[in-house]
């Protein structure tokens, strides 16, 4: 894991960036056989000013899919999702006095009272699924369906087990919709145009950032698309990488996305006050094999002024231990009537000593 860090009499600010899909090799500053030093050259600045480190709901959460149920995957269809019971650290920051948002892919829940907007994220703007959870042409675009989808939060007459973001065709077959994209509740854009969604999200970021008091200090998570489906690529990027690929074209636009989100917080003037944490919700596919494409994954943490550039650390880390270690760099108790697996690990990136354990193992059989 990597790791940069500021200090501030102030209560810091906290951004996720969750990458989806990337390979532990995709990235130029980890382990790359392939050297393909065009592709990531920010997220490389960052890693060389910060820690380098080996889903959503345990992110959200700090706790195991067993703990919570959330075990697999929700689909648009889907009723459920992450329990109602669960505290996303959204909800234990709002309580604090934290602007909350989250951008991007959502994808644990989508009915009802699982929304971002209940789950302790006063600002939303994303998919609330995965973006291959809707059929697209080779343009880039979402395929739309026979159906009229209306633009605010209800059911379609007659589908009373779907609610408006579905748009299921006759057959029932909720894979074939239309796409949607959502500002808070309301569906501002079906089919959804993908090769413009990174320069939405960006901008997104920068109203979420700028639009508030400056002594509010705020949490945004962002949950990009990349690389789950590396086929949509803005103009500027088609043909750019090193790489000469649309993969790796894909890569040069996650990177353009990541160093544009942070250059809004430089411009802002709160970069010494703001720790940006990069990682991925798992490797490309067969997780529930013993292949380590699926658990061995990126990180880093980047936080000028308080964490030293350019450390390496080799300690066993998890996604879940996000929520306890920002919880504890802000000051902020955590619910305490539930087991954590995640731990609070801001020792590791403040580059003090460290004891793993207590360390939670996961083992895949």
């Amino acid at each position: 894991m990597q790791v940069t860090q500021a200090t501030s009499s102030t209560q810091p600010n906290f951004v996720i960036l969750l990458m989806d899909d990337v390979g532990y090799g995709d990235i130029t500053s980890f382990w790359n056989p392939n050297n393909m030093s065009a592709s990531t050259p920010f997220i490389d600045h960052m890693a060389s000013n910060g820690i380098s480190a080996p889903s959503r709901a345990s992110l959200l959460t700090a706790r195991l899919g067993a703990r919570t149920g959330l075990n697999n995957i929700p689909y648009p269809s889907t009723r459920g999702g992450l329990p109602i019971n669960e505290t996303t650290f959204g909800e234990t920051f709002s309580k604090a006095g934290y602007k909350t948002g989250m951008i991007g892919k959502w994808h644990v829940g989508v009915q009802g009272d699982f929304h971002p907007n209940s789950r302790g994220f006063d600002f939303y703007t994303g998919l609330l699924y995965s973006p291959d959870m809707g059929c697209a042409d080779e343009k880039g675009y979402s395929l739309s369906s026979p159906d009229i989808c209306p633009n605010d939060w209800h059911e379609i007459p007659g589908y009373s087990d779907f609610n408006c973001y579905l748009c299921p065709i006759r057959t029932g077959n909720v894979d074939y919709q239309a796409l949607p994209l959502l500002n808070g509740r309301k569906v501002v854009e079906q089919p959804l145009n993908m090769t413009n969604l990174s320069l939405r999200y960006t901008k997104a970021a920068e109203v979420f950032i700028k639009d508030r008091e400056t002594t509010t200090p705020f949490i945004l998570y962002v949950g990009l698309q990349h690389m789950h489906v590396p086929f949509f690529i803005m103009p500027e990027f088609a043909g750019k990488s090193a790489r000469g690929d649309a993969y790796g074209d894909a890569l040069l636009e996650m990177d353009w996305v990541i160093d544009t989100i942070v250059k809004v917080i430089e411009d802002n003037g709160e970069a010494e006050n703001t720790l940006i944490w990069v990682t991925r919700g798992g490797g490309s596919a067969s997780k529930h094999t013993v292949w380590e494409g699926g658990h061995r994954m990126p990180a880093l943490a980047y936080w000028p002024g308080t964490i030293e550039g350019g450390r390496v650390s080799d300690e066993l880390v998890s996604m879940m231990d996000i929520y306890p270690t920002i919880a504890s760099l802000a000051g902020i108790d955590m619910p305490g009537n539930r087991i954590y697996d995640g731990i609070d690990i801001s020792n590791i990136l403040l580059d003090k000593p460290f004891s793993s354990k207590n360390r939670v193992r996961i083992c895949f059989l």
